[in-house]
Parts: structure tokens; sequence; C-alpha cells
């Protein structure tokens, strides 16, 4: 009878434990760590302390939440100076105008330009960023 060497096998046993204890810090990692997602709109400059910008219903809380947007990748905290409710309506959807007051004194942004402003929407898991890929959503 020949005796089989199981030290071969030795190997293949350090693979699943390492495997094993990989698959445990994704899990973490990817449980634990949230990404922040951003609205982006257009808006128009009034002047220097004024952007007017429409927005529907539905993603109005995201301004009210926000004290501040990005634009041009600096930071610019404003405030909401006025809300003209249902101006334009669409498939049932109230779109409202809203002007916010801040200060975006620039040489290169001038009264009536198109911006795009950056908002913080909300922080998302990054399983759930995988959920959604791998569903197709």
């Amino acid at each position: 009878m020949k005796l089989k060497n199981f030290e071969k096998k030795q190997g293949i046993l350090w693979l699943v434990f390492f495997t094993s204890i990989g698959n445990i810090f994704l899990f973490f990692v990817t449980n634990f760590i949230k990404i922040n997602q951003y609205y982006i709109t257009s808006a128009i400059i009034r002047n220097d302390n004024l952007l007017e910008v429409m927005i529907n219903e539905k993603e109005l809380p995201i301004v009210y939440k926000n004290s501040f947007f990005y634009i041009d990748q600096k930071k610019v905290h404003f405030q909401i100076y006025e809300v003209i409710s249902d101006v334009y309506t669409q498939d049932n959807i109230s779109y409202y105008t809203i002007l916010l007051q801040c200060n975006i004194s620039s040489k290169k942004l001038k009264d009536k330009d198109i911006v795009s402003l950056v908002l913080l929407d909300k922080r998302k898991k990054l399983y759930k960023i995988f959920e959604t890929i791998w569903k197709g959503d």
C-alpha cells in the first residue's frame, strides 16, 4: 500500500485561508465606506450675489438641506433668498424657481451666465453601488 503525501495540500489550505480573510476584509470595506452622491443642476447668474435655479419638486429637498454648493471646484456658501412655486408644470411635475443669495465674485462669471451647480445629495454605502451595478438599474 502506498502512503499519500498530504504536504502538497498544505498550499491549498493556505490559499483557502487567505481567500477567506480577503473576503471578510472586502465585506467590511464595502459595508462601512460611504461615498458622496452629488446632484448637478444649472443656474443663471442674476448679479454678484444672486443665482436663479429652476428645480422640480422632487429635488427641492436637496437645496433645502445644503448650505453650500460647488462652482468650478470652489465651495460657495449660500442662503435661500426666495422660492417661487409652480413656475412650470410638465407631466404632473411642478417646477420651482429658487433665488440663492451667495458671494460669487469672479472675473470670469458675469450677469446672465449659465453655470453648473453641484450640490451634495446623499451618502451611499459602497456595497449599494455594487448592488446597483449588478442589477443593472
